[in-house]
This record gives C-alpha cells, structure tokens and sequence, in this order.
C-alpha cells in the first residue's frame, strides 16, 4: 500500500491513459480500493519493477485457472529504456503456462512488447487486439 500514490501517478498519467482500456482518469478512493483489492487478491501478482532502487514501472498477472492475463505500465520518465520488454519478459518465465494480453491497437510499443514475450495476435475486440501465447 506504501506505493499507491505512485502507481496512481503512472496509471493517471496521460499516455497511460490513452492506451487503457479505462482512458478515464482514476480517484484516489477507488484507486486505494482496488489496489487493497488486488494485494489480498490470490491469483492476481502485482510487481513494481526498480532500476538501481529506483521505481521504473509495473507488471501484473491475473490467473483465471487457465491462463495468466499480463497487463504492464511503464513509468512516464522510464519510457523509450525497454523497461516494459524486461519487466514482462521477467513475469513470463516466472508465470510459466499460457499466456494473454489485451493492447490497444495504436500501442505499437506493447505490441512489440508482446510478441517479443512469444505472443501473437489471436483476434480483435472492441478496438482490443487479443494477443496469446499457449
């Protein structure tokens, strides 16, 4: 809970925002709620990956007994070091198992992202591009 305000920061930041599902800045109250949420969550792992103790960006997967879902911000003065390809390629050898990520289809960025961690486009919805890995 000690790094809320500063993943509240990046999550209403406004080019984080703009490749979100929800481009909708978020408040502090409903922030705080599902950060508690998602830390007594068992099969959500949240990691806030650090270069040199500094904060650079964060990582996250949601297992849904079948596959993890992964979903990564980079933090606004991290961008362009390809600090979202590690941090992910970290989190799929940790994950293991099949694997699931929704991108917006102008975040050309975590497209490489994602097809450098082995995943390729399995479909489009709702402006979504579905990438996948078995």
């Amino acid at each position: 809970m000690e790094d809320a305000e500063l993943l509240l920061s990046w999550r209403n930041d406004p080019v984080t925002r703009s490749f979100s599902r929800n481009a909708l800045p978020v408040d502090r109250t409903e922030h705080l709620e599902w950060l508690r949420r998602t830390l007594e969550d068992p099969a959500r792992k949240l990691f806030i990956a650090e270069e040199r103790g500094v904060p650079v960006g964060t990582v996250r997967a949601d297992f849904d007994g079948r596959a993890h879902e992964l979903s990564w911000t980079v933090a606004p003065e991290a961008r362009g070091r390809s600090v979202g390809r590690r941090m992910v390629q970290l989190l799929v050898r940790r994950a293991g198992g099949p694997l699931r990520a929704q991108i917006k289809a102008s975040n050309s960025a975590s497209i490489r992202i994602a097809e450098t961690a082995g995943m390729h486009l399995a479909g489009e919805r709702e402006g979504m591009l579905q990438y996948e890995r078995p």
